[in-house]
């Protein structure tokens, strides 16, 4: 059975801490940002107060141990003079024989920026479209539940995965009408009631995936 629809979490958004870390690095008074420079915020902020290598310790150890000293001189220099030159220059070394650092940390920095603005904190107009800036706009919402008048568990149960991330106008996968955290936390219940002490992670996401309304 095919499916018309599809649920996707950014797997790599997983710290709360790292969470709530990166959201606190947002200038609140910007209108947006650019995708490029938020990837350079993230980077250089957890740089300067050492959260890279409690975040992120392999990304921390093999820069630090890497076997070209070029590199581990970049990540030196970067760690302590972390303006933005020494960064971008981090951001460029060959991390591996096939990519580069950029390559990797993108691989987080682009999960934390969809699932912010899945959640409405950060939201873009980006996905699905070509030509135009990447930008993530600073939202009311945001800087809501950062001065605590919203809950983390006010913006996860109106998360819909239905958002303006994606140009879901034209792709029906994202056309959904249900909270996903509500369906599963429903479903997990009656396995409870049922007398189940744990649940299979993958019987939940197939709920969570097949379920037409939230009941």
């Amino acid at each position: 059975m095919l499916l018309s629809t599809k649920y996707h979490l950014p797997h790599n958004s997983i710290r709360i801490d790292e969470f709530y870390f990166l959201l606190n690095v947002i200038d609140l008074t910007k209108d947006y940002y650019i995708y490029e420079d938020l990837r350079l915020l993230f980077l250089r902020r957890q740089i300067e107060t050492g959260t890279l290598k409690t975040f992120h310790p392999s990304y921390h150890s093999n820069l630090y141990k890497h076997t070209n000293s070029k590199i581990r001189s970049i990540y030196s220099n970067a760690i302590s003079q972390p303006s933005n030159e020494n960064i971008k220059k981090l951001l460029d070394c060959q991390y591996t024989s096939k990519k580069t650092f950029k390559q990797i940390f993108n691989e987080t920095v682009r999960d934390y920026t969809e699932f912010f603005a899945f959640l409405g904190l950060l939201p873009t107009y980006y996905k699905g479209k070509t030509g135009g800036d990447k930008r993530h706009y600073v939202t009311e919402r945001l800087r809501s539940f950062l001065a605590n008048k919203l809950s983390l568990d006010d913006i996860l149960f109106d998360f819909k995965y239905r958002n303006s991330s994606k140009d879901y106008n034209s792709l029906t996968m994202y056309q959904i009408s249900v909270r996903p955290f509500v369906v599963a936390l429903k479903a997990a219940q009656k396995y409870f009631d049922m007398g189940f002490k744990k649940i299979n992670n993958k019987i939940i996401s197939a709920i969570v995936i097949y379920s037409k309304d939230e009941d």
